[in-house]
């Protein structure tokens, strides 16, 4: 891999000592930009190579040198903040506290996020005034970390605004902001209320992330809440390849959600693991997509698609298909009805589904699936128009007669 300059490549070149030297020049000189280089393409570096780029560069730094970091705040990475913060850390004296705190003044947001977490770190009091900015700030990493750091001088007035804005709150935007501040503040108390947000949020496709980083998918299997684990995984697989990519997909499956689907009982499990399966041969098909899958991915992926044919073929597609339009839970039904194909018995299950059902959105989806399978007709097209009340609905129930 080219990382573009000769520092940058001889950090992670294969010999131990070519990596330590290409260290101790990029502390020494400054090299800034292969920092900079480094900042950027981490996402492509595999993870135990940053491990040995982090290491090399920590040990590289010294009471003589370590003032050199203050150039590479201009570029912020998650991956090599350690470098920067630790390295502070170690070397604490008053010309780096007074530094930090004149970068919270007048700095860029990347270099007062690394100050953010040097005062998280040594503990110094903060000026509220200044966090309460930062915690507005679009610049994620700066509004995380200064959330992080109110939770670590346990600052329950923030916490307990945020949790009356969810109890009280009518507007959108402030209830996913108040909720987005619970997640990064990492107090668990405040988890079903959170969870409760997002389970009625129109918001939800976007918040899957944050009540992740209350509780991830290990906790809530340790906890046996199976119930948020088909809730939070549904919105998510339901969003995979669009706006959420293999690896973000194989992260949730990897902490114990693909076993959990195959060992659970019931219908619905069946039902998103054949979700997942056609969904998985459409990335490892089409070009358009499998253009961002790297090596490591194409396999992963291609590991799960055999599991699950393995796994689906106890199974008949077509009673699981039917069975699930018939007695399902909502999102079941949604995703079953992404599933159908041409077959009489599927096709009666669907015009039966849109003569009984009152959920709009089911009824929209159903009429949608008949539609691609060139099976929809104005008599039921009309029927289901004439029962559903949002105007916006009806309107594009009517458009399908075109």
């Amino acid at each position: 891999m080219d990382l573009g300059t000769k520092n940058a490549n001889n950090l992670i070149n294969k010999d131990f000592n070519v990596q330590k030297s290409a260290a101790a020049v990029i502390i020494n000189e400054p090299d800034v930009f292969s920092f900079k280089i480094l900042a950027e393409k981490s996402e492509f570096i595999f993870d135990f190579i940053k491990d040995k780029v982090r290491l090399n560069l920590l040990n590289a730094v010294n009471e003589g040198n370590v003032l050199n970091l203050f150039g590479f705040m201009k570029y912020y990475s998650s991956d090599f903040e350690d470098v920067i913060v630790k390295s502070f850390i170690k070397f604490n004296n008053d010309d780096i506290k007074t530094r930090m705190l004149n970068i919270l003044k007048d700095g860029t947001v990347e270099e007062k996020t690394y100050a953010v977490k040097y005062f998280a770190q040594i503990k110094d009091s903060i000026d509220k005034k200044v966090i309460d900015e930062f915690i507005k700030s679009d610049f994620y990493p700066l509004k995380s970390a200064s959330i992080e750091l109110l939770s670590k001088y346990g600052d329950r007035e923030e916490f307990d605004k945020r949790i009356n804005i969810l109890k009280t709150n009518t507007d959108e935007f402030e209830k996913f902001e108040a909720a987005e501040f619970l997640c990064l503040f990492g107090d668990k108390d405040a988890y079903e209320i959170v969870y409760d947000y997002f389970i009625n949020s129109p918001m939800k496709d976007i918040f899957t992330d944050n009540i992740l980083l209350l509780k991830n998918f290990e906790e809530l299997l340790n906890n046996n809440d199976e119930d948020k684990i088909f809730k939070i995984y549904s919105v998510i697989l339901k969003n995979f390849p669009e706006s959420v990519n293999f690896k973000e997909l194989s992260y949730c499956l990897n902490e114990g959600v693909f076993d959990f689907l195959l060992e659970s009982d019931g219908n619905y499990p069946v039902i998103l693991n054949y979700t997942l399966l056609d969904k998985l041969n459409l990335i490892l098909s089409d070009e358009a997509y499998k253009i961002d899958l790297d090596k490591n991915d194409i396999r992963c992926a291609t590991g799960y698609k055999n599991a699950l044919e393995t796994f689906l073929g106890a199974y008949g597609k077509k009673e699981i298909i039917i069975e699930a339009l018939k007695k399902g839970i909502r999102d079941e039904i949604l995703f079953a009805l992404n599933l159908i194909y041409s077959d009489k018995e599927i096709e009666n299950a669907v015009i039966d589904l849109i003569n009984t059902a009152s959920d709009e959105e089911i009824i929209l989806n159903a009429l949608y699936a008949l539609k691609n399978l060139n099976l929809s007709n104005i008599e039921i097209i009309n029927s289901a128009a004439a029962k559903v009340k949002n105007e916006t609905v009806r309107a594009e129930i009517l458009s399908l007669r075109n």
